[in-house]
């Protein structure tokens, strides 16, 4: 039978010992690293969901503000059809308003307790854009018209939804900045951009709805 000596049995007992701390040295920040982001994620996750529901209340809003004076409601004809485009004030050359009333309607909504904006002062207006007045194509808030529903959704920013082909849509799109919850000796995971777009139109019913688009028509 072999006999270890106390000196020897305390060394092992220290020796693993060190090991154990030295494990722990390494795995105790990638657990925690893990865990934080695990919550990142989950706020990001949260943080999408509630910009998309913001978007959807300025698309919502937009559009029936601007349509809700037409009673063209899809392939039907229009009722009273404008001699001048120009002075319809509640026409296709006329969002201003209508866009005023989306950003109201998304800073209703908030993002992580904090209130939404569209981060844009024109929120793409121009009253010499195209002609339903964006400064862009490529804007937070692009007016315009769904121009095909079979077999794929189309959206065209160029289209006159006056015509009785036509509905009344608006897009609506985000790129919104989340900063991080987190940082590591200055390192920080974030800040990040929540990407999200969504549309609305006036169908034949004449109600507004969400709609999935499958494309979007080029100039």
């Amino acid at each position: 039978m072999s006999i270890i000596a106390p000196n020897r049995r305390s060394r092992a007992r220290r020796s693993r010992r060190g090991v154990s701390v030295l494990w722990l040295i390494v795995f105790l920040p990638l657990a925690l690293i893990g865990l934080l982001m695990t919550i990142e994620t989950g706020r990001l996750w949260l943080a999408r969901a509630e910009v998309e529901d913001a978007l959807e209340a300025a698309a919502l809003a937009a559009v029936i503000e601007w349509g809700h004076h037409h009673h063209h409601h899809g392939p039907h004809p229009h009722p009273h059809p404008p001699q001048n485009p120009h002075a319809d004030h509640h026409g296709p050359n006329s969002t201003l308003a209508a866009r005023q009333v989306a950003a109201d309607f998304a800073a209703s909504n908030t993002v992580l307790g904090s209130a939404f904006s569209l981060h844009d002062p024109s929120l793409n207006h121009h009253s010499n854009g195209n002609g339903n007045q964006n400064a862009s194509s490529g804007g937070v808030l692009v007016f315009g018209a769904i121009t095909q529903v079979q077999p794929t959704v189309i959206f065209d920013p160029n289209a006159d939804p006056h015509n009785p082909n036509y509905f009344y849509a608006v897009l609506a799109r985000s790129a919104y900045p989340v900063a991080s919850e987190f940082s590591f000796g200055g390192f920080t995971l974030g800040p990040y951009a929540i990407q999200a777009e969504t549309v609305a139109m006036i169908d034949d019913d004449g109600r507004a709805r969400i709609v999935r688009i499958d494309s979007i028509a080029s100039p």
